[in-house]
């Protein structure tokens, strides 16, 4: 497991560095553990490290671990994250980020042990095998449902955004029609299909993505759109907190 935690207060985080390689020797789990002061060296170093989850210090001296979340979620939408803090006040945006947890100061072993318990259930849970399946050059191509953000027409063709960018030639009511039957996939506007769980925000009439892509959603339909999306987030927290999450 390689995790990654950023506190600009020292003391603080080698005590919660400390902790967390003291549950890895009493559990006999090997976790690989960075520590950054600052929100920049962080995102430098995350553009060539995949975590499997990071911690967050709400506040933090070049930005708040709020908007440092934002930014992150742009590349990494699915990453629990996990905020620190002495205070309360921010679980709301929290929330907005899609916060897996909220450790109040001082996190003790017990919070620290019931954070990779609640941790393990859900990468155990959320392993998504199903594939949309796409055909380029005569080859069947499947797409893991969860790495897929959206999906845009053009023409007879789909432009499907993910880990990867595919163009492959389908109608777009063909791939809607399979998709949809997923309650993570919500078609918005014509020939526009997003994945909720890439969405970073939805208001006035417009969507924007985890990677800071804005979408127009169908005016008509707006109110509905909008409704299915928080919902699905409600849901999401919903489950978040029957594990322990946002607790």
């Amino acid at each position: 497991m390689n995790l990654a935690i950023v506190d600009d207060n020292p003391e603080e985080l080698q005590k919660l560095y400390k902790t967390i390689m003291d549950y890895s020797r009493t559990h006999d789990v090997a976790i690989a553990c960075d520590c950054f002061a600052t929100s920049a060296a962080f995102l430098s170093a995350c553009a060539q490290i995949s975590y499997s989850f990071v911690i967050f210090d709400i506040y933090l001296q070049d930005t708040t671990g709020i908007d440092l979340a934002a930014e992150f979620r742009r590349n990494a939408p699915r990453t629990p994250i996990v905020f620190l803090t002495s205070s309360p006040e921010h679980r709301a945006d929290a929330f907005r980020v899609h916060a897996f947890d909220y450790l109040e100061k001082p996190v003790t072993g017990e919070m620290i042990a019931r954070l990779f318990d609640e941790l393990a259930i859900t990468q155990e849970e959320e392993t998504d095998t199903q594939a949309f399946s796409i055909s380029i050059d005569r080859k069947q191509i499947p797409v893991l449902y969860s790495d897929i953000r959206y999906i845009t027409s053009d023409s007879n063709y789909l432009q499907i955004q993910g880990r990867d960018v595919f163009r492959c030639r389908m109608p777009f009511r063909e791939a809607a029609s399979i998709l949809t039957q997923d309650e993570r996939f919500l078609t918005i506007n014509r020939g526009i299909l997003i994945n909720l769980d890439y969405v970073q925000h939805m208001e006035n009439a417009s969507c924007t993505m985890c990677d800071s892509t804005t979408f127009s959603i169908h005016r008509k339909n707006a109110a509905a759109i909008t409704q299915a999306y928080i919902s699905h987030q409600f849901k999401r927290r919903t489950k978040a907190l029957t594990k322990g999450g946002l607790s």
